[in-house]
């Protein structure tokens, strides 16, 4: 089993309707996926400390987060399943009004709290991943917000 991390800004949080994507009905995107398992660690707005993150979910089968929203990781996660010829899990770590050059580089010292600073934080999650499935460790997709693209 191999583990892709998916890193992002709120852009990689579950804001997609179901229902907007061409035959999701075919797709089976609201159907749990066994062959891919999902953990989440999501944070709309970090706002003031203390730091918590909005939603902490998995290992679960690939799967909408509600009934009608879904991110990247509906298609990728069913992709890279095909493409790879085996079981695949995904870490996500989402946050938003986060910036890549200031919040998620090593020594960012962001976000301010107990809990680490984000980069940190992330590698924990594929740390995290690889305990409790078993994968190893394949890569990362990032991400890009558009607030950050004329960084």
């Amino acid at each position: 089993m191999r583990l892709v991390e998916i890193a992002s800004q709120s852009n990689g949080m579950p804001r997609g309707y179901v229902s907007a994507v061409p035959d999701w009905q075919a797709l089976g995107l609201l159907q749990p996926f066994p062959a891919c398992t999902l953990l989440d660690w999501l944070k709309d707005n970090p706002g003031v400390p203390p730091f918590a993150w909005d939603t902490v979910r998995g290992p679960i089968s690939l799967q909408p987060l509600n009934i009608d929203r879904i991110g990247v990781e509906a298609s990728l996660g069913r992709r890279l399943v095909e493409l790879l010829g085996e079981d695949v899990a995904l870490v996500r770590t989402a946050i938003g009004s986060s910036f890549l050059a200031h919040h998620w580089r090593p020594g960012a010292g962001w976000p301010a709290s107990d809990d680490g600073e984000l980069f940190e934080l992330s590698s924990d999650h594929i740390t995290t991943g690889e305990s409790v499935t078993g994968a190893s460790y394949a890569g990362t997709l990032w991400i890009h917000g558009e607030a950050d693209a004329g960084q």
